[in-house]
């Protein structure tokens, strides 16, 4: 064996306790790296933002499965009293909708929520890292040194738990 490379304490079952949560805080670190990146890239996508040539194709589509539902719902022309038309309209938006889905077309008032995702996945994974870092201070059997160091976490991010609350308890 290499030095370094296992949880050396007298208590094998406590070692191999503390090396999973290493691991668990190893797995959270990569996420938070991947969803920084994935967050990064987002910001400098430009599918992201909004297209006007994508929103006339999408008013160009519209227009066409409305004339399409007229002329299937109304063969002898729209009723004076215009009834049909707000369902209709509903309607024409639902074909569209679904139509973009089925063609893997996202649509753009969802695009501008990824950044969004990203950031709290970020957050929600560096939260998770002093969660168990917390837990791994609490041991009576690890070092000193390594309890002190878990106990550090929190102080370099001192507002990660009140933006980690705040984001995870939106409703407060």
């Amino acid at each position: 064996r290499c030095p370094g490379t296992w949880i050396d304490l007298s208590d094998k079952d406590a070692a191999w306790q503390v090396q999973g949560q290493l691991g668990t805080v190893q797995s959270a670190f990569d996420e938070a790296a991947m969803a920084l990146m994935f967050f990064e890239r987002s910001l400098a996508d430009p599918s992201s933002r909004l297209d006007r040539d994508a929103w006339q194709r999408d008013a160009n589509r519209r227009a066409e499965l409305s004339r399409q539902l007229e002329r299937d719902r109304f063969p002898d022309g729209m009723p004076l009293d215009h009834t049909g038309w707000d369902e209709m309209r509903v309607d024409v938006d639902r074909m569209g909708m679904l139509e973009n889905w089925h063609n893997g077309v996202v649509p753009q008032s969802m695009l501008h929520h990824i950044p969004f995702i990203y950031a709290k996945a970020f957050l929600y994974a560096v939260d998770q890292i002093g969660k168990v870092l917390d837990r791994l201070a609490e041991r009576s059997d690890l070092p000193a040194e390594a309890q002190a160091a878990c106990t550090a976490f929190y102080d370099s991010f001192p507002e990660l738990r009140e933006v980690r609350n705040s984001a995870q308890h939106i409703e407060d």
